[in-house]
């Protein structure tokens, strides 16, 4: 009896010690992913799932998470361990949470339109609350009680950091409201220290980036519909991780 008491210990023993050393190995899960398929992503020029996006010259791949068909997370490409990590303080470093909101259009496409803005969800887990030794943002939906929950206080936040009064889900935060630099009225705003040729590059160069817009757009609207009317096409977007601008890249 004692002979197998001491076994079943042993083996509990190694039980634990083998899952101790799967999660010290899995926190490297997300950088597995991009060194395995992001990069293949790159160099095929094709979307290679869970990968949706890959700017090699912005600095950040997202992913599809497992969790829902909304879910997406945002990574850099260089090795950043969390929110804590003094590299993103450098002037190099991009700025991430701005990637994370020009890319909402992937939970727009996935709920098919039916998410605002004002329902998303930009989230970075703390040191002690992830399970990943990679930065990562969370872009996904909003519960619609922690939208009201939020409703509530939102009109007492200001550009200073300020505890929240109400705990969400269990837990403490702090609110912060960002203002939108609107460029438009800084260019018109003669009382301001711009020089005049700083006024003037800058207008030159808000005009290029809204003709930009524009023809992104464009060329955007061009191939959703060559996506839609070819059959092909259609195939392909079946595959998670496929959307128009990878089906139709592929096309003859």
């Amino acid at each position: 009896m004692g002979k197998i008491r001491f076994l079943g210990c042993l083996g509990l023993l190694a039980f634990v010690v083998a899952a101790y050393l799967y999660s010290i190995a899995d926190r490297k899960a997300l950088a597995r992913i991009i060194d395995d398929s992001c990069h293949l992503n790159v160099r095929n020029l094709l979307p290679s799932p869970p990968c949706e996006r890959v700017d090699v010259l912005g600095g950040y791949v997202i992913l599809k998470d497992r969790k829902g068909s909304a879910h997406f997370l945002l990574l850099p490409t260089i090795n950043i361990a969390g929110i804590e990590s003094p590299e993103l303080t450098a002037d190099v470093v991009p700025h991430y949470f701005a990637r994370a909101w020009a890319a909402r259009g992937l939970v727009a496409d996935a709920t098919n339109g039916r998410v605002s803005d004002e329902r998303l969800l930009f989230a970075v887990n703390s040191k002690s609350g992830r399970s990943q030794d990679l930065l990562h943002i969370h872009i996904a939906c909003m519960y619609s009680d922690l939208r009201q929950r939020i409703d509530q206080v939102e009109r007492d936040a200001d550009s200073s950091w300020t505890p929240l009064p109400i705990s969400l889900k269990g837990h403490s935060y702090w609110m912060r409201r960002v203002f939108k630099i609107d460029i438009c009225r800084v260019i018109d705003d003669i009382d301001n220290d711009l020089t005049p040729m700083a006024r003037s590059v800058l207008r030159d160069l808000h005009d290029d980036f809204r003709r930009l817009e524009a023809r992104i757009r464009q060329v955007s609207d061009e191939i959703e519909k060559i996506a839609d009317t070819e059959e092909r096409a259609r195939r392909l977007m079946a595959i998670p991780g496929i959307g128009p601008l990878g089906a139709t890249a592929i096309l003859p």
